[in-house]
């Protein structure tokens, strides 16, 4: 295992390390205003955890309906598997993340 890599994003930057064999953490930083791409996951939930700022976690159901789950600094949301969602930055914002290292069980839904 060796140091983070920063991955620049136009909404923010992500901080990645493995932390164990084939599961990486990141820390999530987003700027005020922006929000992550809509996403999926396959096969495993991922737990986030808020560390600084506000920010919405946007779920969408099958018929485009969403829901916000407001989070603050310590917040813990797990965000269930086969579920679309976002993230959106009240404030600026970081949170962190565990997942499996695997790309492909992550499925982009809208930019």
């Amino acid at each position: 295992m060796g140091g983070a890599l920063r991955v620049d994003k136009p909404w923010g930057y992500e901080l990645v390390w493995e932390v164990a064999p084939d599961y990486l953490a990141r820390i999530v930083h987003l700027n005020r205003g922006n929000r992550v791409w809509l996403e999926s996951r396959g096969e495993s939930s991922r737990p986030v955890v808020v560390c600084a700022g506000r920010m919405l976690l946007v779920f969408e159901d099958d018929l485009g309906r969403t829901y916000e789950v407001p989070l603050a600094p310590g917040q813990l949301h797990d965000i269930p598997v086969r579920t679309r969602h976002r993230m959106i930055a009240v404030e600026d914002s970081d949170l962190v993340a565990v997942s499996p290292g695997d790309s492909l069980d992550v499925l982009r839904v809208e930019d």
